[in-house]
């Protein structure tokens, strides 16, 4: 689009139409990729480990173990805000990027998962 603003040959109607045409399919296209990757993705926190699944043309499911978790956090930006919604991340040892972000999900359930990872991955909560 700034191309066709600066440079005078591009300014024909037939490349902007074709322009703002494939402009038009890459937004419809990412939003139902946003809607069909809602529908593969999932987490399950389970006794000893957390499971966490993404994608839709290439799957990843990753398993950490609780006793590898070092940090847990919750955020949210002014978007999830806006309508009470945080993520929460989950680092676990030798890596200083988060393993896994858990997103969408209410500021209430964020702050219960992450207790409760903080609470089994120490081991205080073993009975």
């Amino acid at each position: 689009i700034a191309l066709i603003y600066f440079i005078d040959n591009l300014q024909d109607p037939v490349i902007i139409s074709v322009a703002v045409t494939v402009l038009a399919l890459m937004v419809i296209f990412r939003l139902l990729a946003i809607n069909i990757s809602y529908k593969y993705s999932g987490y399950a926190i389970r006794e000893k480990d957390l499971l966490f699944r993404t994608g839709w043309l290439t799957r990843k499911t990753r398993i950490v173990m609780l006793n590898r978790i070092q940090h847990v956090s919750v955020q949210s930006g002014p978007l999830e805000r806006r309508f009470g919604l945080s993520s929460v991340s989950v680092f676990t040892a030798g890596s200083s990027a988060a393993d896994f972000t858990i997103t969408g999900i209410t500021e209430d359930t964020a702050q219960k998962i992450k207790a409760w990872i903080s609470l089994e991955a120490k081991g205080d909560g073993e009975q």
